[in-house]
């Protein structure tokens, strides 16, 4: 697959997750292939066109369940591209706590490559209180979202046990 996917900015965070969880460097190898080739094969394209396209289903997304939420999005002139180190890096490079990583990826990898999409929306939605209390301007809309996956607070059901 060489010359096929290049490295990017956040890969080396999904890379650690799988070297912290398989330790053996074959098996990280070959997982990392595979989810190189699998899941993550837009965003290591020689440029972030394809993920770009990606990402601009987030907003859409969040309008088919949150019309009100997704016109405060909107208003604020703040775009999907806010939730790109989550997508790319599988939530690795912001959420702090290991098992609840374990079990994001352990979700990624039996579901469609989609689902990093899906659940950048249902953080979003999860935070509509947050997100329609905010002031409707891009500085401070785009602090917030950049800031709901690092919460500590973060509800991810089921991940502590």
């Amino acid at each position: 697959h060489q010359g096929e996917l290049h490295y990017y900015q956040g890969y080396h965070d999904v890379v650690s997750v799988l070297l912290l969880v398989a330790v053996e460097p074959p098996m990280v190898s070959a997982m990392s292939e595979r989810v190189s080739l699998w899941y993550l094969r837009d965003a290591m394209r020689s440029g972030f066109d394809s993920i770009l396209l990606v990402l601009k289903m987030l907003f859409p997304l969040i309008q088919k369940v949150d019309d009100q939420l997704y016109r405060a999005l909107e208003a604020s002139g703040v775009e999907p591209y806010v939730a790109l180190p989550w997508i790319i890096t599988w939530f690795s490079h912001d959420v702090k706590s290991l098992p609840a990583v374990e079990r994001l990826f352990d979700a990624f990898l039996s579901s469609h490559p989609a689902l990093p999409l899906y659940a950048s929306a249902v953080l979003i939605l999860d935070a509509r209180e947050k997100v329609l209390e905010c002031e409707c301007e891009f500085p401070a809309m785009h602090s917030l979202l950049s800031s709901l996956a690092r919460d500590p607070a973060l509800d991810i059901p089921h991940l502590d046990g």
